[in-house]
């Protein structure tokens, strides 16, 4: 899955909407929708630096149906050049094992 500041309205209403559905929880989903747009501000605002890499399963996880997935990849790309990227586009999944929460290389004993 692709994070929030990334996430278009269309796939953040799906991500956000699965979430009301499986836990039974109060529909806001249109309130959390909107506050994930606000939180995009961040990207153009150029007082932030933002990188992302993304782990390899983002980029084939199918959220929302092909519509959804091809309205997003803009949003994802023009994000990659608002900052420069980084020389790796996204983790692999044989190396994801080896971060910690942050994102960071987890330390090996």
């Amino acid at each position: 899955m692709v994070r929030g500041t990334l996430q278009t309205e269309a796939y953040a209403t799906v991500i956000l909407r699965q979430v009301v559905d499986f836990l039974g929880v109060p529909d806001d989903v249109s309130a959390g929708v909107a506050k994930r747009m606000r939180r995009q501000e961040v990207l153009y605002d150029g007082d932030h630096h933002y990188d992302v890499i993304p782990g390899e399963q983002a980029l084939y996880t199918n959220v929302g149906g092909p519509e959804v997935m091809r309205a997003h990849r803009p949003t994802v790309s023009s994000a990659t050049w608002i900052s420069p990227p980084s020389p790796r586009e996204s983790c692999p999944q044989s190396e994801q094992s080896e971060l910690d929460l942050s994102g960071r290389a987890a330390d090996r004993q």
